[in-house]
């Protein structure tokens, strides 16, 4: 079954993550499908009493540039991607008119493509406030979206492995399923599944471990391509961006879970989730509810 991946682009070559980090991250692409996907931007908006021919005229001539932007970015993101081993016919070229938010557009492209998960890049010269307040990664991630996502912000040329954290929870298992089906064909990369417990707790990893784990291999990932870790920690988020630094994973998953359902479930609703979101550079978040 092919993998078909959403790979959002800007026109500004400087930003490419996405493009960049599945060129990087997939060795078998034989059966890997991408949608190159830009959202164009529209003329400005003009009030009704400041309308002339001429200012109508300025707005088509600058949607216009601005189409002819996207097509030529898309073109050479796709040859980029052919340069490093996709097949040409597994790589469609897709834009939108912005008609709603660019967040908005993606999350419906992402909707109504039914696609395996929707890759975003992100812009790490942005200052934290613009990231946090205007940022279309972020306004994906608190949407209730059906897709799994994955947030470029810097990756790292060669990383490899994919750091899974297990909770026990659906969407944990959830994310574990994605994985497992995304790495299945991928064996140069490894599965570390990472449970965060609170110094001196109780809780037994070793059933989450267990469904974790039936979960990747039913996929078809090979046993001897897990491997389970523990890790004590009052602070979840920065255990595993250590974890994630000092391993140089490729990728760290996580079921983005509820309020009410276990620490972590809460956790990763809020203060780790986004966390990670803020802090996470040289490695992929993969992230799922």
């Amino acid at each position: 079954m092919d993998r078909h991946l959403l790979v959002t682009i800007s026109n500004d070559p400087q930003h490419l993550h996405g493009i960049r980090y599945v060129a990087y991250f997939f060795q078998d692409k034989r059966d890997i499908r991408l949608t190159l996907f830009n959202v164009v931007a529209g003329a400005p908006a003009v009030w009704a009493e400041e309308k002339s021919f001429e200012t109508l005229a300025q707005g088509e001539e600058m949607a216009k540039r601005n189409l002819d932007r996207s097509l030529q970015t898309l073109s050479e993101c796709k040859r980029i991607l052919v340069q490093h081993g996709f097949l040409p016919d597994n790589i469609d070229t897709k834009h939108s008119s912005q008609g709603m938010s660019r967040a908005m557009t993606i999350l419906r492209e992402g909707e109504e493509g039914l696609y395996d998960a929707v890759v975003l890049g992100r812009r790490a010269t942005m200052r934290l406030a613009e990231i946090l307040d205007d940022s279309v990664s972020k306004g994906l991630l608190m949407e209730e979206v059906t897709f799994p996502l994955w947030i470029c912000r810097e990756p790292e040329w060669g990383r490899r492995n994919v750091l899974l954290c297990a909770d026990g929870s659906e969407p944990s298992l959830r994310m574990a399923d994605h994985v497992g089906f995304m790495l299945a064909k991928e064996i140069e990369h490894n599965v570390t599944m990472l449970h965060v417990a609170r110094p001196g707790g109780s809780d037994d990893p070793a059933p989450i471990f267990a469904a974790t784990r039936e979960a990747l291999e039913r996929n078809g990932v090979a046993p001897e391509r897990i491997e389970s870790r523990v890790l004590e920690a009052a602070k979840v988020a920065p255990a595993i961006l250590r974890e994630a630094s000092d391993r140089r994973y490729a990728a760290v998953a996580v079921g983005r879970t509820g309020a009410g359902e276990g620490l972590l479930g809460r956790l990763f609703m809020g203060s780790v989730s986004m966390s990670l979101f803020r802090e996470i550079r040289e490695a992929a978040l993969w992230t799922c509810r």
